[in-house]
Order: structure tokens, then C-alpha cells, then sequence
């Protein structure tokens, strides 16, 4: 159990996810350290950095390992620089982390697969077609290595109310502007509220491998733009569908292992859309 002496670390604690563990493990009053990479916060941790200046305590219960380059434009672009953190530093520091003794948690991404296959399993070798994608796969094998004390943690789309997408749809749609959202994209949404819950659960259990959290279904970019008119009382007619400049992924979802299923599942993917979409007014 985590203590003053071993608590548990949140990598990347001014990222969504993160800012979610931690707001979360204080409210129970789990001991729980936030790195962040501005100056003046502590612990300061900056994956680009050199790892002689990473403030870390001698031992954690467990670490989550939030913190990365996300963004597929910038992997695309700056490949090297990228990687840098993605990989050989979030390797780095989960090597130190597992010298702490910590059950470490790593953020992956269902981007490891191609997108071509539905419910791809835990067993099926990655295929990406992305930078970010391939960083993630290379970062997965080189943790696996680890062994039994990492949980390689596969997402989905994390949705939340404070998606940029979805608040700029709805101002251009209050507005009775078009938008045009893409009708050959889609995703596979998981609620931030559950994700954060099922990262507590994976690290007070210590279940390592490779864990995928995935809806059971995918939803269209397009399907989430009509249901967003229909709750904002707004004619269909300003959604001019269009498709996207690049091949995207046919499916987002992933499968979930048997053993995770019951404890883990989420919510139906419709009754997701429907939360999110309760809170927009």
C-alpha cells in the first residue's frame, strides 16, 4: 500500500490524464507525487532533460508514466527529437523508477496497431503506420523486457467535456456556422473518469503485461457531429461532411483480455457520447 515513504508517482502531472490520477489519489488520500516540467514546480521532472537533473525520491509504491510527446504532427516532423523522450528517456526513467521498487504503469496507444483489423488482441504483434505510433511499439518492447512488475496500458480516444474539438464544434455550431467533420474517421471512446480508475486499479492489483482499454465499438466523427446538433437544437444542414486528406484507420477499438473484461470494461460507447454530450449547453 502506498505511505508517506513509497507513494505513488504520476509522470506527466499537468497532462489530462495525469492532472486525473492525481486530483483523483488525493481525494482518497493516497500519498501521491505530480511531476511537471515547469521551473518552480517539485518534483520537477523533464523527459527532455538530462536525467541528472530528474528529481526522484528513493522508493514509490508505483509510477505512472503519463509524460510524452503526443502530438502525431510533431512525431511526424521531429522523429529524432521526439523519440528522444517517447523512448529512450521513458525507458531510462523506468529503469530508475523499477530500482525504486515501483509497479510501473506505461500509457500506450491502440496507434501501436494499423487500424486495418478490429479488436486487435494483446497477442498480435504491433504494425504502425505512424512516428508516434512506432515510438509507442518500440518503447512496449523494450518495457516488456522489464517483466512481470510493468503494465504496457493500450488507450483508445479518452474523452472528456473539455475536448478542444468538441467546444470548437459547439461554439461554430451556436454560431450556425458549417463544420465539416471527417466521415471516414472514426474512434473508439473511453471516458477520462473511467480510465483514471482503471489505471488505480491496475496499479493496486501489480497486473502487468499488456492490458488494452477499449469501447466496443467505434463511432464516427460524423455520427458525434449530428449527435452534437441534435443536443444543441441546431439544423443538420450546417454538417458538410468531408473526407479526411490522408487514409485513416478503419477501427479503433481494441480487445480486451478476458481476465480484465469484467473489472475493466467501460461504459457502452453510445452511453459515453451521450455524458459527454449532457454536459455541453
Amino acid at each position: 500500500m502506498a505511505s508517506a515513504d513509497h507513494p505513488v508517482l504520476i509522470v506527466g502531472g499537468d497532462g489530462l490524464i495525469g492532472r486525473a490520477l492525481h486530483e483523483s489519489y488525493r481525494a482518497a488520500g493516497v500519498p501521491c507525487l505530480a511531476t511537471s516540467r515547469r521551473a518552480g514546480q517539485h518534483p520537477r521532472l523533464d523527459l527532455a532533460a538530462l536525467p541528472e537533473t530528474w528529481e526522484l525520491a528513493d522508493s514509490y509504491r508505483a509510477a505512472f508514466l503519463c509524460a510524452g510527446r503526443t502530438k502525431l504532427a510533431d512525431c511526424e516532423a521531429y522523429p529524432a527529437e521526439t523519440a528522444l523522450i517517447n523512448v529512450t528517456r521513458t525507458i531510462e526513467l523506468a529503469r530508475k523508477l523499477g530500482e525504486r521498487g515501483a509497479f510501473i504503469v506505461f500509457l500506450s496507444t491502440n496507434l501501436v496497431f494499423d487500424g486495418n483489423k478490429a479488436f486487435p488482441t494483446v497477442d498480435d504483434a504491433p504494425n504502425p503506420t505512424t512516428s508516434y505510433g512506432q515510438q509507442k511499439a518500440e518503447a512496449e518492447k523494450i518495457l516488456r523486457e522489464l517483466g512481470e512488475r510493468v503494465a504496457i496500458v493500450r488507450l483508445t480516444k479518452v474523452v472528456h467535456p473539455a475536448m478542444p474539438l468538441l467546444l470548437d464544434w459547439a461554439g461554430a455550431l451556436r454560431r450556425r456556422e458549417v463544420i465539416h467533420p471527417y466521415s471516414d474517421m472514426v474512434f473508439s471512446p473511453i471516458p477520462l473518469e473511467y480510465v483514471s480508475r482503471a489505471l488505480q486499479s491496475i496499479a493496486s492489483c501489480q497486473t502487468g503485461g499488456v492490458i488494452h482499454l477499449s469501447a466496443e465499438t467505434d463511432i464516427s466523427y460524423e455520427s458525434l457531429a449530428h449527435s452534437l446538433a441534435t443536443r444543441l437544437d441546431v439544423s443538420p444542414d450546417v454538417i458538410q461532411p468531408q473526407l479526411a486528406p490522408a487514409p485513416t484507420p478503419r477501427f479503433g477499438t481494441l480487445r480486451l483480455r478476458t481476465e480484465d473484461a469484467a473489472l475493466l470494461k467501460p461504459p457502452a460507447a453510445a452511453e459515453t457520447i451521450r455524458e459527454l454530450l449532457s454536459t455541453v449547453k
